[in-house]
């Protein structure tokens, strides 16, 4: 619909121009905040963003990135345009003059919360995320002690009604697939009571009820104070980007 390259694209986002990242030997590009000191980078590409500050899209921008990937000669220019904006081409509902791109189409919540970032999170705090050394980390939750919490969260469902939400499996078990309705339930009652002193550093913990805090925020049928939800990923970001770059 937005003509996008895509999460795997060198610019992802629909909304801002952050750049990605290849590890050495990698295919998938990602985008921290903070590049590793370690991986080379374009000379023309920043090594750090501020999440308060992001090279934001403009709708005028989007139009001409657009245009200028689809106005190529041929399919290779057009593929290589496409590549240094991360749009292919002019999306037909452009033509509509009251939408802006891409502000007038809102995000894949469902994906980029419950199947992402919560999944990825979890895997964090168990050692289990890509390659990284986990050992020893305050964020870290020992093996036994999270396979308490699975056994924990499959007892709950016999005693939570049906309409606070699904009855989660034990999320520490091999093969067991979770929604992102169980991802949702787990995250907003469960985890804030299985967690509470869990974590070595108490830090970690405030950072999990400060996603709490948005996810449930994000769910309200109406928003009243825009500036507060602004500043909660904000505040997200930050303490991650400080925790992940303890070792750096």
């Amino acid at each position: 619909m937005l003509l996008m390259k895509g999460h795997n694209g060198i610019y992802p986002c629909r909304m801002c121009k952050i750049c990605g990242i290849l590890k050495p030997g990698g295919t998938t590009y990602y985008t921290p905040l903070i590049s590793p000191r370690s991986l080379p980078i374009p000379p023309d590409h920043p090594r750090s963003y501020d999440p308060s500050n992001l090279p934001l899209r403009s709708h005028e921008e989007f139009i001409q990135d657009g245009t200028y990937s689809q106005s190529a000669p041929n399919a290779a220019q057009s593929e290589q345009r496409a590549r240094a904006s991360g749009v292919k081409g002019v999306p037909f509902l452009s033509l509509i003059p009251s939408l802006f791109f891409p502000m007038s189409f809102p995000f894949d919540f469902m994906h980029l919360v419950y199947e992402n970032l919560i999944k990825n999170l979890i895997s964090f705090w168990c050692g289990a995320y890509k390659d990284l050394d986990h050992d020893e980390e305050p964020y870290s939750i020992d093996k036994t002690v999270w396979s308490a919490i699975g056994e924990a969260t499959a007892a709950a469902g016999k005693t939570t009604p049906a309409s606070y939400g699904p009855s989660v499996p034990n999320l520490t078990e091999d093969g067991v697939k979770l929604t992102a309705d169980m991802y949702s339930f787990w995250f907003q009652y469960l985890g804030p009571v299985f967690l509470q002193k869990v974590f070595v550093n108490q830090t970690v913990y405030q950072h999990f009820v400060e996603l709490v805090k948005l996810i449930t925020k994000c769910l309200q049928f109406t928003i009243t104070v825009i500036r507060r939800l602004h500043r909660h990923p904000l505040k997200f970001a930050n303490l991650f980007v400080k925790f992940a770059n303890r070792r750096r």
